[in-house]
């Protein structure tokens, strides 16, 4: 489910934040998840899966090719790793 997040509506959360390798840079937060997961789920499952998902967020993400920049209160500034060829 939070891979169909970062497929969906990632693009919309995006931020300003200047690279030098030009990669994107995105903040999400816990109550855009929960509101995005709201739309698939019954609210007493969205709790439970919240739950594990402050769990294997970091785990998710990597696989996902993302990293955590700043982590804070609910607010999570993630980017894309851009891995270099040569």
């Amino acid at each position: 489910m939070f891979k169909k997040f970062l497929d969906e509506e990632l693009e919309k959360y995006r931020v300003n934040i200047r690279r030098n390798d030009g990669g994107k840079t995105y903040k999400i937060t816990t109550a855009r998840v929960r509101r995005f997961m709201s739309r698939y789920l019954p609210e007493n499952i969205i709790t439970s899966v919240m739950i594990a998902l402050s769990q294997y967020l970091p785990a998710i993400l990597y696989e996902e090719g993302y990293e955590i920049v700043h982590k804070s209160k609910g607010k999570m500034i993630i980017r894309k790793v851009i891995i270099d060829g040569g």
